[in-house]
């Protein structure tokens, strides 16, 4: 996380006063406030940045939909204490973009900790981003000896 906010720092300081962000920062700023809220346990912010089709792949293939995680928030069944992001690559098509990076998150419940990739996709609507799906892959963790 600390290397996503020092990336969106050095893009909001060397913007010109005035300057409009590119589609690439407005993606990695909702990327990074969707994690913000989550850890704050904003449930109803959290869902505002989901379409109502959000859908998520995990690594078992477990899919699961927006009212699925928001009602493990809501209901304590998941439960973040840290999400780190890192390695993001943005491209942008359009009004969509798709953003790749890998993730730590130390979390309970339903959502379990784990260190993986991840892909999300966004879809720009009304003048705002949204995610309309992700897709998580968990890596196995190192043996202790190595």
């Amino acid at each position: 996380m600390h290397q996503l906010v020092f990336v969106l720092a050095s893009f909001l300081a060397t913007s010109a006063p005035g300057t409009a962000l590119t589609p690439e920062q407005q993606v990695l700023a909702a990327e990074q406030e969707w994690v913000d809220v989550t850890l704050a346990g904003d449930v109803d912010k959290f869902a505002s940045f989901m379409a109502d089709e959000y859908v998520a792949i995990v690594s078992n293939g477990r899919m699961f939909d927006k009212a699925t995680w928001v009602s493990d928030l809501r209901s304590g069944r998941a439960k973040y204490e840290s999400v780190k992001l890192s390695n993001l690559v943005v491209h942008v098509y359009g009004d969509t973009a798709v953003v790749r990076g890998d993730f730590t998150q130390k979390a309970i419940g339903n959502h379990p900790s784990s260190v993986g990739k991840y892909v999300n996709t966004w879809v720009k609507r009304t003048g705002r981003w949204q995610v309309v799906a992700s897709g998580f892959s968990s890596v196995p963790a190192a043996p202790a000896n190595q």
